[in-house]
């Protein structure tokens, strides 16, 4: 009797002592993280039963870095004869050749490297100097006469100097290229300052530019 009531103190002191070691490892459990596992990649190839990692992509270059499109503008015009053995700035596409003949070569226009415009000067060999009060109207020789190109029209504006003054051409300004012309101004003083013009100064400034045409699809309405 003795020894059945020892085996049963016995075996539930062993069940205490296993309950306090699960107690621990369960607490042993909360206050440790778990281990993350390794994260295998869906490209990882294998090959011989080795598992092999892809060549990492190169990084991607900065905004800053990247070239940037370049914008190119393409124009094209009517065929006209080029003066080829002339240097052509980048940024005019091509030169009109143009025949002028001058009554002196002073009257020759002017053109700046990499402009369009060219001046021309006033032709007052004669009279030397016109002074122009409020409302007055004068036409002003500019030396020279021009063929320009089929195809073509010359447009002409005042000098700044003078179209700040109160002066304005009367009429388009425009020569169109149908054969040769007189190269002359009628301007008219809108200001209220007396304008005087001499002899040689630069009056105005002359442009070419492409002439386009009509080309009308009529529609007659029913009545």
């Amino acid at each position: 009797m003795n020894n059945e009531k020892i085996d049963l103190k016995r075996l539930a002191d062993q069940l205490k002592i296993e309950e306090e070691k699960a107690q621990q490892s369960q607490k042993k459990a909360k206050t440790e993280k778990p281990k993350a596992k390794p994260e295998i990649p869906h490209s990882i190839a294998v090959k011989f039963g080795k598992e092999e990692k892809p060549p990492e992509p190169p990084p991607e270059p900065d905004l800053e870095d990247r070239p940037k499109p370049k914008a190119e503008v393409v124009t094209k015009l009517p065929d006209s004869p080029v003066d080829k053995k002339a240097p052509l700035n980048p940024a005019i596409k091509a030169k009109i050749a143009t025949k002028i003949t001058v009554d002196d070569p002073m009257f020759v226009p002017h053109q700046e490297d990499g402009k369009s415009l060219v001046s021309l000067a006033a032709n007052l060999s004669t009279r030397g100097t016109i002074r122009m009060p409020f409302r007055s109207i004068e036409t002003v020789d500019c030396g020279f006469v021009m063929t320009l190109h089929p195809g073509y029209k010359a447009v002409l504006t005042l000098n700044s100097l003078f179209a700040n003054k109160g002066l304005f051409i009367s009429g388009s300004g425009i020569i169109e290229g149908d054969g040769e012309h007189r190269v002359a101004l009628t301007v008219i003083n809108c200001g209220h300052q007396i304008i005087e013009v001499h002899h040689g100064d630069w009056l105005a400034q002359m442009r070419i530019e492409p002439v386009l045409s009509f080309e009308f699809l009529p529609t007659v309405l029913e009545a």
